[in-house]
């Protein structure tokens, strides 16, 4: 997507190291058996918007 919209940003390293570390946090929740922080803030919106 980045590639075909010609996004320079995402050649950058330091935006691939931090966007392997949010996917290594969110494996290592997976596998604690623990809800990924958006999860859990998705779940809180769709509570509000049923209020």
């Amino acid at each position: 997507m980045g590639f075909v919209n010609s996004w320079q940003w995402i050649h950058l390293f330091w935006w691939r190291v931090l966007h392997l570390v949010a996917l290594l946090v969110v494996a290592a929740q997976a596998l604690q058996g623990t809800a990924c922080f958006l999860t859990i803030w998705q779940g809180g919106l769709q509570e509000a918007a049923e209020r």
